[in-house]
């Protein structure tokens, strides 16, 4: 939970135990004095978020709780009982607007949790929703016993919607317990056994209703959590940390960066925790939390960056009706990036719904972009007579189709999922039929390769041609073991053959070298040194399999190949002056260069 709804929970407890009203004729000036400040800091906060009616609903309490001040002292029982009536007036009023987020908020919640397939937690959520609006009727007649009727029917709604959450929180330790004891970390498996007895005895208290229990047991709750993070806190800061320098080799900053504050956070945690001092695990924990939020634009921005990547590689592939909804994408997440930075839940929420239904978009439009695609396959293979392959062509597109078309509906993920499955063995089934195809060019590519003495590449081909056999006979196979080993394989053999003839290139490219500087073509000589460089890293990318670097490195090559014309170009222009000047015959001197 993020420390803004945290605080509305705040904010909405308060109202419901009326902690900001006079309740009491014994109330000081002191305590007078610190709701203020408590009720100034919850109005700031509130404009920061534009919650400007909630904001001057609580200045507006706040001028009357000092209003209450001036009269405290006072024998006029006509004045204090004026400023009392006023003050419960204003806080009616303020917890009625603030009734009106706590409802938005539920129902928001709500709509994610049935688009989550919850039904038990949104029915919860749907049940606090409605005895807040209840309890926002009771605020705005001002009824006592109605707002109080009212506040018991939300705080047992409220109670029922934690229980229910807690068998959420009770999976998710279960599947915790598993790993650990799998991995062998018995300490850990006994804390998360205690974690999800609290949880128990939690939900048997909120089911009873009885507020005692619920405050005892919420207690118990938090200790075990925190023991819980103890245990597990050293191996997450390992984990961080080589995640950290992962990114940092990967050359993603930003998620470097955003990792390595989480790694402090977490570390300075672990010694709150260890201290034992509630007010340091407090703040270590809000520090936490905030960290962990500045990985959210870090990582929107990478991906950010891969969409555009992934624009330009759709624009090439004649894509653009894909393009265009990557394009929409990359909008929603530079919005997202703002809505974050200035913590604006509800806007957050906005984008990230839309966000994921543009996924599905992208998906279907992704896939009506393929079919285009296939249908043109289908005309050639038709063309090489391969009825095979046109069979498993038609069957792709079908499924395709189906499966596009479910994308546009409101289908469960694992609805679309079985569709899926139905596609991706219909599209392995035609790869085969690709890499049967392939075969016999990889031969022949391997017989004139050896004939012309490069057998580097001649037997990087072999081994390319053995690898597509292996994975055709996996996927006729259907066998799922050896489609994943073979895919691998073929991609290690692809990458392979590249590093083969970049190494042939740059053999070809150091014999050119020394002809150009012999023949003084030092523009053309200093482009095709970076071309060798170019070429040498992107080998070395092939040969350590790190994908990451392959776009950057091929578009160096790019770029130096593009350049070597310009420098061909300019070594001409060179070459012409240099004759130019030596065909040029001196002008002759008057009277044989003596003097007249």
């Amino acid at each position: 939970m993020n420390l803004k709804k945290k605080l509305l929970l705040t904010a909405v407890t308060c109202a419901m135990t009326c902690f900001y009203g006079v309740t009491s004729e014994a109330q000081s000036k002191p305590q007078i004095e610190d709701t203020i400040k408590a009720l100034e800091t919850e109005a700031d906060s509130y404009d920061k978020e534009n919650k400007k009616d909630l904001a001057k609903a609580t200045r507006e309490l706040i001028r009357y709780q000092k209003a209450l001040i001036t009269v405290l002292d006072s024998n006029r029982e006509d004045m204090l009982k004026t400023a009392k009536d006023c003050i419960n007036d204003a806080t009616n009023a303020r917890d009625a607007v603030l009734m009106s987020y706590f409802i938005k908020e539920n129902d928001a919640e709500a709509i994610q949790l049935e688009k989550a397939k919850k039904p038990k937690a949104a029915e919860a959520c749907r049940k606090c929703t409605q005895a807040a609006k209840d309890l926002k009727k009771a605020y705005e007649t001002g009824d006592k016993n109605q707002i109080q009727s009212m506040k018991d029917a939300l705080k047992k709604a409220q109670f029922q919607k934690d229980a229910v959450a807690i068998d959420e929180a009770l999976w998710k330790n279960d599947q915790e317990k598993k790993i650990a004891e799998r991995d062998g970390k018995k300490d850990i498996a006994d804390t998360l056994t205690k974690l999800m007895d609290a949880r128990r005895n939690l939900k048997n208290a909120l089911n009873s209703g009885k507020e005692d229990e619920i405050k005892k047991a919420r207690i118990k709750v938090e200790d075990a959590e925190d023991i819980r993070l103890i245990k597990i806190l050293p191996d997450e800061i390992k984990a961080g940390e080589a995640l950290s320098q992962k990114y940092d080799k990967e050359g993603k900053d930003e998620l470097a960066d955003a990792e390595k504050k989480i790694c402090e956070a977490k570390s300075n945690l672990k010694k709150a925790l260890d201290s034992g001092s509630i007010s340091n695990i407090k703040t270590a924990k809000a520090t936490l939390e905030k960290a962990e939020d500045s990985r959210i634009p870090a990582q929107l921005n990478m991906e950010i960056r891969w969409h555009k990547g992934e624009v330009a590689s759709l624009e090439r592939e004649s894509k653009p009706n894909t393009a265009k909804v990557v394009r929409e994408i990359i909008e929603i997440k530079e919005d997202l990036i703002k809505a974050t930075e200035s913590d604006n839940e509800e806007q957050i929420n906005k984008l990230k719904q839309k966000l994921r239904d543009l996924d599905r978009v992208k998906y279907a439009t992704k896939l009506t972009d393929e079919i285009v695609q296939n249908n043109k396959d289908i005309k050639i293979a038709e063309e090489a007579k391969n009825t095979k392959r046109v069979e498993r062509l038609k069957s792709l597109i079908e499924a395709k189709q189906k499966l596009s078309d479910t994308l546009k509906t409101s289908a469960s993920w694992n609805d679309i999922k079985k569709l899926e499955s139905v596609m991706w063995r219909a599209s392995e089934l035609v790869w085969s039929t690709s890499l049967e195809a392939d075969i016999p060019k990889l031969t022949n590519e391997a017989a004139t390769l050896e004939k012309d003495g490069r057998t580097d590449e001649a037997n990087a081909v072999k081994k390319l041609s053995e690898v597509k056999k292996q994975l055709s006979a996996a996927f006729e196979a259907n066998n799922s073991a050896d489609i994943t080993k073979f895919k691998a394989e073929h991609e290690k053999a692809e990458w392979g053959r590249d590093a083969a003839r970049n190494r042939y290139d740059v053999k070809k490219l150091e014999e050119q070298s020394g002809k150009l500087a012999s023949e003084g073509k030092t523009e053309t000589l200093e482009v095709v040194k970076r071309i060798i460089s170019a070429k040498k890293a992107y080998i070395s990318s092939l040969e350590a399999g790190n994908k990451n670097e392959f776009q950057a490195r091929r578009d160096a090559i790019k770029k130096a190949e593009d350049d070597r014309k310009k420098a061909e170009a300019k070594d001409k222009e060179n070459e012409a002056k240099k004759k130019a000047q030596q065909t040029k015959k001196p002008a002759p001197s008057i009277g044989g260069g003596k003097k007249l």
